[in-house]
């Protein structure tokens, strides 16, 4: 298996290898189409925001590809702008994802992501995008020169509708970065390029009212893992001995496995602002091998922590404690609900979230 095609069915195709040292490398011809290029180059550390356009509009999605990890407030429902939503999330932000409803506060989701497994030269091993994530982020070659605001390509993570950010010296203020489908892009845009083809739609085409687009992966080497850092990935302290002594002096960013399956995840989202599609988020992953042997027996899935709100310190007590699983087999759905039908603070009685 060199690569998969991860939407709702995997293909396995053939793929060329890749070139060190930040170096892009053409890809090999394939019927399935990944980017035009593929570096080694790290993007930014984080660059997240929301996705959503329809009536399902607080689900997070980062540039690692982990699902859910900040809360937002209600100055930042805007368009993607390409800048950080603030630059020190407080801790006790982690978790707040899947609200409902909207601006409530109320959050389903801890933490949720694609998880990848294969037997990699004889031995098992999965990647994660959650809850320890072990992919990084990757710079994105084709977001080197655009019109709007040249190279952006170490941001990592795109949206067909963003804007071109205000206070940051580009002209052209808070207008589209990307054209619409069918339309002559202006001066200063460009074409989506992150479009799907097996979705039957050619360059410059969005599939949804909202595309997105990140690249993620845990073949990065090591020491390059200082921009590509994600979240929930724990430093490690490597202690040198001398003369007997313990010295701790050596900080080393776990940001991908210890023994990494190599692969690289493009992942695209897809929402509708009106339809019936309009209270759902498509998640679309592309999953390529970038070793040089084959990865036998290859399974995707994808990971959800569901926490029905916060609080509470003791088994029994609001929050995670409280929280019980089922499964409705006449629609195949697992599901987890709140075991008492209420959260402290909450407007509302708690959902089902499966």
């Amino acid at each position: 298996m060199r690569k998969l095609s991860v939407i709702l069915i995997m293909t396995g195709v053939i793929f060329a290898g890749l070139s060190t040292d930040y170096e892009s490398v053409t890809r090999a011809e394939s019927d399935y189409r990944l980017l035009g290029e593929i570096t080694d180059e790290p993007a930014e550390a984080w660059r997240y925001w929301w996705v959503g356009v329809g009536d399902f509009t607080d689900f997070t999605i980062t540039n690692t590809t982990v699902t859910g990890y900040f809360g937002r407030s209600f100055d930042q429902y805007h368009p993607y702008s390409c800048l950080l939503p603030w630059e020190s999330p407080a801790d006790n932000e982690d978790g707040n994802a899947g609200e409902y409803p909207v601006g409530s506060e109320q959050y389903y989701i801890y933490a949720a992501g694609p998880w990848f497994g294969a037997i990699s030269q004889g031995e098992p091993n999965v990647i994660k995008g959650a809850y320890r994530g072990d992919l990084g982020a990757i710079a994105v070659p084709e977001m080197s020169n655009t019109s709007a605001m040249g190279d952006i390509h170490i941001l990592g993570l795109y949206f067909s509708n963003m804007i071109v950010p205000s206070g940051q010296g580009f002209n052209n203020e808070g207008k589209r970065v990307f054209t619409f489908p069918d339309n002559t892009p202006k001066p200063y845009q460009d074409n989506w390029p992150f479009n799907d083809p097996a979705y039957g739609r050619s360059d410059g085409e969005w599939i949804s009212h909202e595309d997105t687009y990140a690249v993620a992966g845990d073949w990065i080497l090591q020491d390059r893992d200082s921009l590509a850092r994600g979240v929930w990935i724990p430093d490690t302290v490597v202690d040198t001995i001398v003369n007997g002594d313990t010295i701790y002096d050596t900080t080393i960013y776990q940001v991908y496995g210890i023994q990494p399956l190599g692969v690289r995840v493009e992942q695209r989202t897809y929402s509708w602002a009106r339809g019936r599609l309009r209270n759902a988020v498509v998640l679309n992953y592309k999953i390529m091998n970038m070793n040089d042997h084959t990865l036998e027996a290859p399974y995707f899935s994808y990971f959800m922590d569901n926490d029905i709100g916060h609080g509470g310190e003791n088994p029994g007590e609001d929050g995670a404690w409280d929280d019980r699983i089922d499964y409705d087999a006449a629609h195949e759905v697992v599901y987890t609900y709140d075991d008492n039908g209420s959260e402290s603070g909450w407007n509302t009685a708690p959902g089902y979230i499966g």
